[in-house]
C-alpha cells in the first residue's frame, strides 16, 4: 500500500443511486496502481452500505470510511481533506460520487505526468451527460489551455475546473491547507486558485471523465442569499491571504459579484419569483456592494414591467 500511484478520492453523500456506476468506472480502469479513498459526508440514504459492500464484493482496494460526526463538518472540503489525510498515493486524483471516469483515465493521466515531471496539477477535457436520458450533452475542450500552461488569468473570469478532472500531488495539497471548509459550494474554486497563484497546472484536450448533470446541482437551485454569501465568503479568504495583485483582485470581484450574481439572480426570479429575489438582493447592501444591488435591482424591476407590459 505505501507504493500506492494515485488515490482517488470520493466524497460522498446521498448517492445511492450513482455510488455503484462510479465505483464500477474505477474498477474497470485499465491501469491498476491506484487506490479508493471513499468517505461518506453524513448521507441519509444508504449510499455507504451500498458502496461498502461494492468494495467487498469486489475486492476494492483503499477504503471505504464513515466519517467522524464530532471531528469532521458536514460538507464536502471536510470529506475530501479527510480522504487526503487518509490516502497513501503520490498522487490525489478527485473523483465526485455521481461523475464517471472513462477506463484510461487514470493509465492517459499516468502517461501525462511522467511526460511532465516538474508539473504538480493536471486537469483535462470532460462531457458532461444528461442523468434523466444518460446522453451526451456537451464535450468541454479547452484547446486554447492545451498543455502547461499559468491558469491564474483564465480562472479570473470563470471556475473553468471540473473537479472530477483535477488530479494533484499529495504534498501540494497539504501544503496549501487543502480545501477550505469555511467555503460552501465554491471550495473547489479557491483551492484552484490558490494553486494558480504558486506553480503552472498542465491541461490535456482528451476527454477522460463523465460529469453527470442532475436537476438539483444546476447553478441556481440553491436561494439568491447562499451564492452571495459564498461569494463574498470566497473573496474575502483571497484578501485575507494576499495572493493575488490588487488589479486581479478586482477581475475576480467583477466576475464574482457582478456577472456571475446576474446570472443567479435571474434563475432566482425564474424559480422563487421577484418577491424572494429582492429579499436575496438587500444582503448585497449587508456586505456593501451598493452597485451591485441597484443594477440588479433596476434590471429586475425593469424586465418585470416590460413582461407584464407585452403580455397585455
Amino acid at each position: 500500500m505505501n507504493n500506492i500511484f494515485f488515490s482517488v478520492v470520493i466524497p460522498c453523500y446521498n448517492s445511492k443511486d450513482y455510488i455503484i456506476e462510479t465505483l464500477q468506472s474505477l474498477k474497470n480502469q485499465t491501469f491498476k496502481d491506484f487506490e479508493i479513498v471513499l468517505i461518506d459526508d453524513h448521507s441519509t440514504d444508504d449510499s455507504f452500505k451500498i458502496a461498502k459492500k461494492y468494495f467487498e464484493d469486489n475486492n476494492l482496494v483503499g477504503q471505504c470510511v464513515v466519517k467522524d460526526l464530532t471531528n469532521y463538518p458536514k460538507g464536502v472540503s471536510g470529506a475530501r481533506n479527510q480522504g487526503i489525510n487518509l490516502a497513501v498515493g503520490e498522487w490525489i486524483c478527485f473523483l465526485d460520487s455521481d461523475d464517471l471516469f472513462i477506463r484510461d483515465k487514470l493509465f492517459c493521466t499516468f502517461n501525462l505526468i511522467n511526460q511532465n515531471p516538474d508539473i504538480k496539477a493536471f486537469h483535462h477535457a470532460v462531457t458532461e451527460f444528461d442523468d434523466t436520458t444518460g446522453k451526451s450533452i456537451q464535450n468541454i475542450v479547452l484547446d486554447a489551455l492545451r498543455g502547461i500552461h499559468y491558469k491564474l488569468p483564465a480562472l479570473l473570469d470563470a471556475n473553468n475546473i471540473c473537479t472530477s478532472t483535477v488530479t494533484m500531488k499529495r504534498d501540494l495539497l497539504i501544503d496549501i491547507g487543502k480545501f477550505n471548509v469555511n467555503l460552501n459550494g465554491i471550495e473547489d474554486y479557491y483551492c484552484w486558485l490558490v494553486v494558480s497563484t504558486q506553480l503552472p497546472w498542465c491541461y490535456s484536450c482528451d476527454i477522460l471523465t463523465l460529469y453527470r448533470v442532475r436537476k438539483e446541482s444546476l447553478m441556481g437551485f440553491k436561494p439568491l442569499n447562499h451564492y452571495i454569501k459564498q461569494n463574498v465568503s470566497l473573496l474575502r479568504c483571497i484578501k485575507s491571504i494576499n495572493i493575488i495583485s490588487y488589479p486581479d483582485y478586482i477581475k475576480l470581484q467583477t466576475h464574482l459579484m457582478d456577472k456571475i450574481i446576474i446570472y443567479y439572480t435571474n434563475n432566482s426570479v425564474n424559480r422563487f419569483g421577484m418577491f424572494k429575489t429582492y429579499l436575496g438582493l438587500f444582503n448585497l447592501v449587508k456586505y456593501r456592494y451598493f452597485s451591485t444591488f441597484l443594477q440588479n435591482i433596476y434590471r429586475i424591476t425593469k424586465n418585470y414591467w416590460l413582461f407584464l407590459l407585452f403580455k397585455k
